[in-house]
């Protein structure tokens, strides 16, 4: 596993979810992501507790050419950002598609780290 990515409390936050193959976006009919606290020790990433912490705005993508597929833009907004505890936590994504299908994605960890310039 790679190293966890830091994001800053108070800053927007912004996760690229990729459609890698160029097969899913067109099928997409409802995408949610939430953000959960989680244990970030690999290889056991998951999240712990029911309650989600924040919900992400999604937005569709569209491609850009070759190496940058279509997919979703995922944002939690600075004023959100900013109620986050710092920790671990891992996001998923929820993706529901035309004729009921559910797929989840794999957690992605985020470590919320508290800035210098603590946020108002």
């Amino acid at each position: 596993m790679s190293t966890i990515p830091s994001l800053r409390r108070g800053e927007t936050w912004t996760i690229l979810l990729d459609d890698v193959d160029g097969t899913i976006a067109a099928d997409v009919v409802a995408i949610t992501a939430d953000l959960r606290r989680g244990i970030l020790t690999p290889p056991k990433v998951h999240p712990v507790g029911k309650p989600k912490v924040a919900s992400f705005e999604i937005a569709a993508r569209a491609s850009e050419g070759q190496g940058d597929p279509a997919g979703w833009t995922l944002t939690l907004s600075d004023e959100a950002s900013a109620l986050v505890p710092a920790g671990g936590y891992v996001v998923d994504a929820r993706l529901t598609f035309a004729g009921g299908t559910v797929l989840v994605t794999d957690p992605l960890p985020i470590r919320c780290v508290e800035p210098a310039t603590v946020p108002a």
